[in-house]
Order: C-alpha cells, then sequence, then structure tokens
C-alpha cells in the first residue's frame, strides 16, 4: 500500500475525492459511522461507501459484492424516495 502511494499518489487522492461527495452526502443528512439511524436503506448506503473504499484502495482484499459509485447513487436515490414517500403520509 504504501509503496503504491509512493507511486502514484495523485490516484489516491483522486480515489479519495471521488469518495468525498458520497460521504459528506451522508454526513450531510444528519448520519455518522457510529449511528446510521434505524433506516436500514442509510445503513446499507453506508456500507457500500466502505466497500467503495476497500475496492479503491485495498483491492487485494475483495468486496463482499459489487460496488461503484453508480450503485451508491441508485441506493441514495432509494433513501430520498423513501423520505419523499414518508413525507406524502
Amino acid at each position: 500500500r504504501v509503496e503504491t502511494l509512493r507511486r502514484d499518489p495523485g490516484r489516491d487522492r483522486a480515489r479519495a475525492e471521488a469518495i468525498a461527495p458520497l460521504w459528506r452526502r451522508y454526513l450531510d443528512h444528519g448520519c455518522d459511522r457510529s449511528a446510521a439511524g434505524a433506516d436500514p436503506a442509510l445503513v446499507r448506503y453506508r456500507w457500500l461507501v466502505e466497500e467503495l473504499r476497500v475496492s479503491l484502495f485495498a483491492q487485494q482484499l475483495g468486496t463482499a459484492e459489487p460496488v461503484s459509485i453508480t450503485r451508491l447513487e441508485n441506493q441514495w436515490r432509494t433513501i430520498g424516495d423513501a423520505a419523499s414517500s414518508a413525507g406524502d403520509h
């Protein structure tokens, strides 16, 4: 890992920058690592962010399921859809 960072620090920076807005969205929703709340969709979103980190920074570990920014965006839409539905009642 350290050797990879030394060879191409820009790549790690770009990867971190790709994850940052996804994590910021989660935090801005009022969540943190210790308490995602009771919403299973938020818990899933958080774990997908963690899996994306593994996928980008520690590929040799593998992930529990396929993960991508697109999958995270789709998961976030389910959170937004659930919030909209809850507000309709």
